[in-house]
């Protein structure tokens, strides 16, 4: 299979634990099927939460199968931040129909920004909440929105302990732990 990956945007987190949005350059084939996705959505606006494509999804994955079929893998974001575990994955036939999308989106509300907890604080309380000699990664912002929870602002810390790796999400006011995954050094959460 031909698989390629196209970013459309990159979020970049500033020091200030901010985030901007930056937007790449894609193939003419493959901005075309972002845009039909996006229509897609504006049509069935009610389905996705009333997000708006353009300012609500960050594309993170594009691939066009053997058969021409094309895939798009969409996260949420607000607020240019990432909602986690929010995807959608946008599938367009070989006449450029959206034949199927897979996924749910949730409306999220505004957060005050910056959090108080700085990558470093969620990092140290992560490593704190565990047994043993555990060493921290890396700390991303998040929207945690899991299921029909309350939205969150969160930092997803990456932990180790030799061949184990957990996914530590911190609440990033509160420093309260709001839950753990538990990971493989040879397999990212995310799949792309």
């Amino acid at each position: 299979m031909l698989y390629r990956c196209i970013l459309l945007f990159v979020v970049l987190c500033s020091a200030l634990n901010g985030c901007t949005v930056a937007e790449h350059h894609l193939d003419k084939e493959s901005d075309r099927a972002v845009q039909i996705a996006y229509q897609h959505i504006k049509q069935h606006t009610s389905q996705f939460a009333d997000i708006e494509p353009e300012n609500n999804l960050l594309l993170k994955n594009y691939k066009k199968d053997q058969l021409g079929f094309q895939h798009l893998r969409f996260q949420q974001i607000s607020q240019q931040i990432p909602v986690w575990p929010q995807e959608l994955i946008v599938h367009i036939n070989r006449e450029n129909q959206v034949y199927r999308v897979d996924g749910e989106l949730f409306k999220v509300p505004q957060f005050t920004l910056p959090p108080k907890l700085t990558p470093q604080d969620a990092m140290l309380k992560a490593i704190n909440n565990m047994d043993g000699q555990w060493t921290a990664k890396n700390s991303e912002l998040y929207i945690y929105q899991h299921k029909q929870a309350s939205a969150t602002l969160a930092y997803r810390v990456e932990i180790n302990q030799s061949l184990f790796r957990q996914f530590i999400f911190i609440n990033a006011n509160s420093g309260v732990v709001i839950t753990r995954i538990e990971g493989s050094p040879s397999k990212r959460l995310f799949d792309e």
